[in-house]
């Protein structure tokens, strides 16, 4: 089997973890190709791989059988960009920046895309939910000549002329859930869900 991994900078609590991951998939006789930023951040941390290819993150992930993705969800939606060069929501970035900028919490098992506005300048402007079978079209009224597209770390300034549409990708990436590990309860430790003493 051909296994893609990328990753990003690596902490020293995850250190034992890759390790294991590449010794077992190296013990399985798997083909390994990593991607040239997790190579970067091996190397820095003196780790040995049994890598036979490494691909660029710019050409994307050549044909494999599985993809790995450690770190976390910007990571994970790093990674998926790489599989498939098309833009991607996912219910699971709702407790991220969506919840910053006063979205509502949805739960990964939902199938939903979020529209929440930035910094609205009127109460009226809400955040909205809608069904992940929805195509959303865009077009960016502005005085200036073009505006600036965003999915995590990979930005392109846009002609404001020229409309985008934003749709679920084809395809679904599945995740590897831990034994114990709950939505709600890690919602609860991190949010302090019912640890102000005033209540």
């Amino acid at each position: 089997m051909r296994f893609a991994i990328h990753g990003r900078k690596i902490n020293e609590s995850s250190l034992n973890c890759i390790k294991y991951v590449l010794t077992e998939l190296d013990r399985q006789q798997a083909s390994i190709i990593i991607s040239d930023t997790l190579l970067a951040h091996l190397n820095d941390a003196s780790i040995s791989y049994p890598a036979e290819l490494v691909y660029s993150s710019q050409t994307g992930v050549p044909d494999v059988d599985f993809v790995i993705s450690i770190g976390g969800d910007g990571t994970l939606l790093e990674t998926v960009t790489h599989i498939r060069k098309k833009e991607i929501s996912t219910p699971t970035g709702s407790t991220g920046y969506s919840l910053s900028c006063g979205g509502p919490v949805v739960s990964p098992q939902s199938s939903n895309l979020i529209i929440t506005p930035i910094s609205p300048h009127n109460l009226t402007v809400r955040p909205l939910v809608v069904s992940d079978q929805s195509q959303i079209s865009i077009q960016v009224e502005s005085r200036s000549d073009s505006y600036l597209i965003a999915l995590d770390s990979r930005s392109y300034g846009i002609s404001s002329e020229a409309p985008f549409q934003i749709r679920k990708a084809p395809f679904q990436v599945k995740l590897v859930k831990f034994e114990g590990d709950d939505f709600l309860e890690t919602l609860r430790q991190k949010l302090n869900w019912g640890l102000d003493v005033r209540n």
